[in-house]
């Protein structure tokens, strides 16, 4: 169902980080002329950096906002609804494609930590102390990458059966996943053609530049039996897309 505001939560946010910041720098500045420690400094400063956050995630929000609803208040390419047995088949596929390509990066930023961990306290005077943030950088990536994961997992199995795909994105299990936005691109388009007992399966892959490098995500999107005619024009579309 197409939602008016997508990214309500991020806003609302973004919008107590902006009065926070406001009122601890007025605060700040009042406390200047009264007070004789410099601990106004710390409160002008913080709430310097809570208004740029918050203007950093309004700007990258309202963008992604932007984008959802020109991708799906318009005519999408596709729409419609699957019945519960293939909505769990595919989403169970796509739990295992997502599980697998965060494992994959946490592995990476893991190994980072790991060598630095190991190697600067034999280089550094007080390298004992990087060695701590380094484990303490792996603790905190470690439980970021498990609350994420499971966050979306359980997502993607409270989520209807609906599909909705646009040329500029798809909203698969309650998430909208967009390749129009700067910095993704579509990477390919595939189509696994039904049979006598499953769903053809048209798989997108698109890309974003993160911190570990590429991201890689995978959709998969089953394909009633109805919608297969006009699979290859969308493909044929979508290919047009691919950078």
């Amino acid at each position: 169902m197409f939602r008016r505001y997508y990214y309500r939560k991020p806003f609302i946010i973004a919008s107590i980080l902006l009065l926070t910041g406001i009122a601890l720098s007025i605060i700040g500045i009042l406390m200047e002329s009264s007070s004789r420690s410099m601990d106004y400094y710390a409160l002008i400063a913080f709430g310097f950096f809570f208004v740029i956050t918050a203007l950093v995630i309004y700007f990258m929000y309202f963008r992604m906002e932007k984008e959802y609803r020109k991708s799906i208040g318009g005519a999408p390419l596709l729409r419609y609804t699957i019945e519960n047995n293939a909505k769990k088949e595919n989403v169970e596929r796509q739990v295992k494609d997502l599980s697998s390509t965060n494992r994959g990066l946490l592995m990476i930023m893991l190994s980072f930590c790991f060598i630095f961990g190991i190697t600067l306290p034999f280089i550094l005077k007080d390298g004992w102390v990087i060695a701590i943030i380094c484990l303490c950088l792996a603790i905190f990536l470690f439980l970021a990458e498990r609350i994420i994961t499971n966050y979306r997992i359980k997502k993607l199995r409270n989520s209807t059966g609906e599909y909705i795909l646009t040329e500029n994105g798809a909203v698969i299990g309650g998430e909208f996943h967009s390749w129009g936005l700067p910095g993704f691109s579509l990477s390919s388009v595939d189509y696994i053609p039904s049979d006598s007992s499953k769903l053809g399966i048209l798989q997108i892959e698109y890309t974003g530049q993160g911190l570990a490098g590429e991201n890689v995500q995978r959709l998969f999107l089953p394909i009633p039996k109805n919608h297969e005619k006009v699979i290859t024009e969308i493909i044929e579309l979508l290919s047009c897309k691919i950078v």
